[in-house]
């Protein structure tokens, strides 16, 4: 959504797309609006967090559910390959889905606007994350 100049008189309420001081309609102050910065940089801080905390924690599993992967079995990880596959491919997705907050963050702040494009990648991210998850979760309940 791009900045707005809105008027600030209650009867009136009419909404322009260009600069404005004054009110088309009644000759009122207008005022802008548009994005929040601090929205731009929570969605920063949030990709920032689910990368780092997500890519310590791939680091330090990684390899024993890599090896589960490769060669059926782990000393570390008692869960079988597929489950191993699964933990993975929800890592990778939780990761992917802090750079893609982490990116729409950086537009928000650098643009000042939200890009239609990063709102419906972002939804279907979050249907994927969701899909990942059940799967994910699916398997390792199974053997329970």
């Amino acid at each position: 959504m791009a900045a707005v100049w809105t008027c600030q008189d209650t009867t009136c309420g009419r909404t322009v797309d260009t600069k404005s001081d004054a009110c088309p309609k009644c000759g009122g102050a207008m005022k802008k609006i548009g994005e929040s910065p601090i929205r731009a940089w929570a969605a920063i801080v949030c990709g920032v967090l689910l990368i780092g905390l997500m890519g310590t924690i791939l680091l330090a599993l990684g390899p024993a559910l890599n090896q589960t992967v490769a060669t059926g079995s782990s000393e570390n990880f008692t869960g079988t390959a597929e489950q191993a596959q699964a933990v993975l491919h929800l890592f990778y997705v939780v990761i992917a889905f802090g750079v893609l907050a982490l990116v729409n963050g950086i537009y928000m702040l650098v643009t000042g606007s939200q890009h239609r494009a990063f709102i419906i990648v972002t939804l279907l991210m979050v249907l994927v994350l969701f899909y990942v998850l059940y799967r994910t979760f699916s398997l390792l309940s199974a053997s329970a």
